[in-house]
């Protein structure tokens, strides 16, 4: 250290002789000649240590990206082995299946069966059209399956896509056929289903708290927005969770939502009265409603939606 303060001395008494003229009134000949070399090594030295210190960082870099990369890799990996197992899925199922009324009722019928095989308490409606009334207008939501248990309330959008679905916050989601694995290629446009099933639980949650007024809990925590795909949609960054929405979602394919309900039900408290909501919820019902409540659940659709 001792020896760098006098080489840094040495430097500026050099350029203060070179440059600012402060020398001696008799200097010796090889005094500009040894300040000059004492300026060009420090000159040689600043280069060095420049370049060393963008070698280093050179390197941070590079192993940082390697390690992206790596990860990415990876990532891109199980996507493709995502996509070829959804893949066959899709196969099997549409040599089944071909009418597109078809294909959508059977991915409700199968989360309603898997509900109620797996949770024997909890008590399923399915097509369920609730509805309330604000400053002399009536709000209606149409609903494709509410799960009612002890602990909590369940609101089910379920979407039966091939393909591939790209969940978002954006008011669309982008979705792709299985061969093309690019948001940005060939696509389409469909509503966001979280937001879409975010306002059948502003419904649902509105009902519960003016029909059934309790201090012992919210009834905003029990709504649980679940939006779930069936097992032949490839969901691409399914993480992504929207903080836009009044009530945030989960997302999930068919094949996860036992073990979802299961740990949902885990932490629960058992203070809700299941039977006395669900005979509310009872007048719900497809069957139950009226025609024109079900027109009207198409029109508020399309306001809120755009579709």
């Amino acid at each position: 250290m001792k020896y760098i303060e006098l080489f840094l001395e040495e430097v500026k008494d050099a350029y203060m002789y070179v440059f600012k003229g402060n020398r001696p009134i008799d200097p010796s000949p090889y005094e500009l000649p040894s300040n000059i070399l004492i300026l060009g090594l420090a000159f040689v030295l600043a280069l060095i240590t420049i370049w060393i210190v963008f070698w280093i960082v050179n390197i941070i870099i590079s192993v940082t990206l390697d390690k992206e990369n790596e990860k990415a890799k990876f990532s891109n990996d199980n996507i493709l082995a995502e996509i070829r197992k959804r893949k066959e899925i899709d196969k099997k199922f549409r040599k089944k299946h071909k009418s597109l009324k078809e294909i959508g009722d059977y991915a409700e019928d199968e989360c309603v069966n898997i509900l109620k095989q797996s949770f024997p308490d909890m008590i399923v409606i399915e097509n369920a059209y609730p509805n309330y009334s604000q400053a002399g207008k009536r709000k209606v939501s149409q609903c494709d399956v509410i799960g009612i248990t002890k602990n909590n309330i369940y609101v089910f959008e379920v979407k039966n896509y091939g393909g591939i679905i790209y969940p978002s916050d954006d008011l669309y989601w982008v979705s792709s056929t299985y061969d093309n694995l690019n948001p940005k290629g060939q696509r389409e446009y469909k509503y966001n289903p979280a937001k879409q099933n975010s306002m059948h639980c502003r419904t649902i949650w509105l009902i519960l708290k003016t029909k059934f007024p309790t201090e012992k809990f919210d009834w905003k925590k029990k709504v649980r927005n679940i939006v779930v795909f069936s097992d032949r949609t490839v969901m691409v960054y399914p993480e992504v969770t929207t903080t836009k929405n009044e009530f945030p979602e989960t997302i999930m394919n068919m094949e996860d939502l036992v073990s979802y309900i299961a740990d949902e039900e885990s932490k629960g408290n058992a203070d809700i009265n299941a039977v006395e909501v669900s005979s509310f919820f009872e007048k719900y019902k497809e069957e139950n409603v009226s025609e024109e409540i079900k027109k009207e659940s198409l029109v508020d659709a399309k306001s809120h939606y755009g579709r």
